[in-house]
Formats: structure tokens, sequence, C-alpha cells
């Protein structure tokens, strides 16, 4: 599912590809950056890289849009505008944090794009990676470049939640995204957490056993360097190997070992 969100920029790379000027070689080339996904229990962090060909249209932040309308701006931006897109794994933002792994995000993004900016304007605040960046914070109220990254960025997450309940059809996320609503709490609740989920959140790993994380382990569906990184959120001892048990602080060392 990594890979759908991925062969966007792709496909809107090819239909621009014979659409650079004299002008744009000359001109200064500057990029708008935001991401969606910091907040939620699951899922990852995506964030967009955007080069507009032109400022005609004065895009709105993603957030004050309805889903008809910012269809309507990514079908728009999509096809006038350099796109770069990069994602952190929710395994990525339980080993490095979500500011790292956002920063991730953002520097693949920008690296995705068929063109090098002289300048990055990003959404927020600590994101940059290098000397062309400047973050801008509510920078997508305040810049179209930033604002349409926002739009991409967002329409291209919420179609990757949406494909995730297809996975897991027991979890609404293509209600809540993965936001921690009362309905994502409930699931959580009756079913437990899934490798999609972000395992350091204090949501969700409050409702981890050592048992689930053994055989997540087993399966190779989690790295150990992801476990020690739940294991020291929790507290825990630390880990053993596999078959030698999980070590759990919250008295659950019994079903560890079975």
């Amino acid at each position: 599912m990594y890979n759908t969100i991925m062969s966007f920029s792709q496909i809107a790379r090819k239909k621009r590809s014979s659409r650079i000027s004299l002008d744009e070689m000359c001109d200064e080339i500057v990029a708008g950056v935001d991401e969606a996904g910091r907040g939620p229990w699951a899922g990852p962090v995506v964030a967009a890289a955007v080069v507009p060909e032109t400022l005609e249209f004065e895009y709105a932040d993603s957030k004050i849009l309805s889903p008809l309308r910012r269809e309507v701006f990514f079908q728009r931006i999509s096809e006038t505008c350099r796109i770069g897109l990069g994602i952190a794994s929710p395994e990525e933002i339980d080993l490095l944090n979500i500011l790292n792994a956002t920063k991730l995000a953002v520097k693949r993004a920008v690296d995705d794009l068929d063109i090098s900016p002289d300048r990055v304007l990003i959404d927020g605040k600590y994101l940059e990676f290098d000397r062309r960046c400047r973050c801008v914070i509510s920078g997508d109220q305040l810049d179209p470049r930033i604002a349409a990254a926002s739009i991409i960025a967002k329409v291209m997450r919420d179609a990757y939640m949406i494909s995730l309940s297809r996975v897991f059809p027991e979890f609404s996320f293509f209600a809540h995204k993965g936001y921690g609503t009362t309905l994502h709490r409930r699931e959580l609740t009756l079913y437990g957490a899934t490798p999609w989920h972000r395992l350091t959140y204090f949501p969700v790993r409050t409702g981890l056993s050592g048992a689930m994380m053994e055989q997540w382990l087993m399966k190779g569906m989690l790295s150990i360097g992801r476990l020690y990184s739940v294991m020291k959120k929790l507290g825990g001892d630390g880990y053993h190997g596999p078959g030698e048990g999980v070590l759990w602080p919250s008295g659950d060392n019994e079903n560890a070992q079975k």
C-alpha cells in the first residue's frame, strides 16, 4: 500500500515531463511542503512537496476544505504542479519519534521531486533538514504552495487509510483515519492493536501484551528495534530473544512465556 502512495508522484511526473520552460529554469524554484498524519494513533505520516508551474490558484488549507473540495483542488494541483511524496511508516515513528519521522517524510518528499528547489518552505516548525529550508508557522494559510502541499498530503493519506480499513475491517480507518476518536479507542479495546498502529503511543501501548508482541516478532511483522522502543516506553526490562519470552512490565510475563 505504501507503493500505491509513491506511484502517484511518478504518474504526475510523467504528465509534466515536457513542461519545463526557460523561465522556470532561470527563476528561483520554491517548493511548498506540508504533511498529514502527525497526530493519529495509526498509519504513516505522509508529506508532500509542491512546485507550481503557476500560482494563479489560491489554494486553501486542506483542514478547512470539504472532502469534495479537496478532491477538486487535488486534481487541479496534480495537473499543474510538480509533486513529490514522502512517507514515514508507523515503525519509523516508533523508532525515531514523531518529530524526527516527520522530518524524514518531509525530506523524502523534497527528494522525490523531479526538480531540485532552491528554497523549501515547510509548514510548522523544527522540520528543516538543510539550509534551503525555512519553516513557516501556519504556512498552509499563508502560502499557496504550502496550501497545495497540504491538500496533496491529506488526500493521499486519507486514501491510504481507507485502503487499510479493507485489510483490517474491524477498524473503521475509513472513518477516523487513525485519529484518536471515541470509536477508535473502542476498537482498540475490543480488538487490540495492529502493527500498523503507532505502538509507542500511550493509548495504543497500554493495550499491548507480551504474547502479542512475541507473535508479531516471530512472524516478521515487528523488528527487534521497534520492540525495544515500545519496551523503553513501558519501562520494561528488555527482550531475551525469540522463544525466550518477553519480560513485560504489565504483569503479563506468564502469558508471554506461553
